[in-house]
């Protein structure tokens, strides 16, 4: 973001008149502002939902028990605060608590390469649409 911001900045801060630069510079700023903050929103359902998608699937091939599993799936949104249920059959409390860990780091690996894509295909589109100008 750091590399992006300045330069977005200037390109904009130019591209506009001295009498629009206030204007320019305000709009600049809230639209930033605005895609944090969603962006921000958006990464952090897809990590829950991720995190839910990768800790319930392989609970169902593990055959746990149906309670067990409910308490499992309302204490995900706690996503690696995740503790298992408090009396579980001791054969699954070391798998429970090793998919808890991995799901959680899956998950954000999951996000961490949808956001590196998404950054790879704004640069194309940015290459692609935007024409060298000479002034």
């Amino acid at each position: 973001m750091g590399l992006t911001v300045a330069p977005l900045t200037t390109t904009v801060m130019l591209s506009v008149s001295k009498n629009n630069s206030g204007i320019a510079s305000g709009v600049n700023n809230t639209i930033s502002r605005m895609s944090s903050v969603l962006s921000i929103a958006l990464m952090g359902a897809m990590v829950l939902y991720h995190f839910k998608l990768y800790l319930v699937g392989p609970l169902y091939e593990m055959e746990i028990p149906a309670d067990i599993l409910d308490t499992l799936k309302e204490e995900a949104v706690n996503l690696g605060s995740t503790r298992p249920p408090e009396n579980p059959p001791s054969e699954f409390i070391a798998e429970v608590e090793l998919l808890i860990k991995t799901s959680f780091v899956k998950s954000f690996n999951r996000v961490a390469f949808i956001s590196s894509a998404a950054t790879w295909v704004s640069a194309i589109l940015c290459f692609v649409f935007l024409k060298n100008r000479k002034n």
